[in-house]
């Protein structure tokens, strides 16, 4: 990447490790901007891409778990002093597929993880900006609202004690699980 090499190995990590670094700054800066950002419509617009995505993830997330989708959004509001950038209504949000369709925009940070990966091989300019842009938009939207929070930790407290119970068990060993199956075998 002839237009980076001045800054090739400005870190002294060698010439990829220099780059992400160099891209993580990026990213951190534009993130840094979106949250400081208070004019509405720019807000809107600049994260319109990390809207998009976060609320598909919820959407694609209802229909697996048959939560039933009515409602996609990416049309920004104001709402209580803050905006509401999106939204997914479903109609059967049970304790099962609460916690899935509400921490679904998560999965947004493993393609945000790829992206990086493949960031040192782009080689055109605009590609490699345009690139950090929407991986900036991923982690952006990538963390769940309060409200996608509170909906995960209201309907789905048994699925989370459940799992809470398990890593205990797993940590601890309280139960020797083992002689349990080894005498149903």
């Amino acid at each position: 990447m002839e237009y980076i090499s001045k800054y090739k190995d400005i870190f002294g990590l060698g010439d990829i490790s220099s780059l992400t670094i160099f891209s993580v700054i990026i990213i951190i800066t534009t993130l840094f901007v979106f949250k400081r950002i208070n004019n509405f419509y720019l807000i809107s617009l600049l994260t319109l891409p990390g809207t998009f995505m976060h609320e598909f993830m919820h959407l694609l997330a209802s229909f697996i778990t048959f939560g039933k989708p009515t409602n996609f959004s990416i049309i920004p509001k104001k709402s209580n002093g803050g905006i509401t950038l999106g939204s997914v209504s479903s109609v059967n949000i049970t304790w099962y597929n609460a916690i899935i369709i509400s921490l679904a925009p998560l999965a947004l940070y493993f393609i945000a993880y790829y992206l990086m990966k493949i960031l040192p091989s782009i080689h055109n300019k605009l590609y490699y900006y345009t690139t950090l842009y929407f991986i900036a938009n991923l982690l952006f939207a990538g963390t769940p609202s309060s409200t996608d929070w509170k909906l995960a930790f209201k309907k789905s407290w048994i699925l989370l004690l459940i799992v809470l119970l398990g890593l205990v068990e797993y940590k601890f060993k309280i139960i020797n699980l083992e002689s349990i199956i080894s005498k149903w075998i």
